[in-house]
């Protein structure tokens, strides 16, 4: 299992949170934690 965050770079707060299988490609959960009024997005595809 892997768990996907979106957190604020400002506050450091988590506000959404994806779960999906290990063997899903990391940026297939984006689109849930995307809310719409990002500037900046920064991923890891570890």
């Amino acid at each position: 299992m892997k768990v996907h965050m979106g957190v604020d770079k400002h506050t450091g707060l988590i506000h959404s949170v994806a779960t999906t299988a290990a063997n899903v490609f990391d940026l297939s959960p984006a689109e849930y934690l995307l809310h719409g009024v990002e500037e900046v997005v920064y991923a890891d595809a570890g």
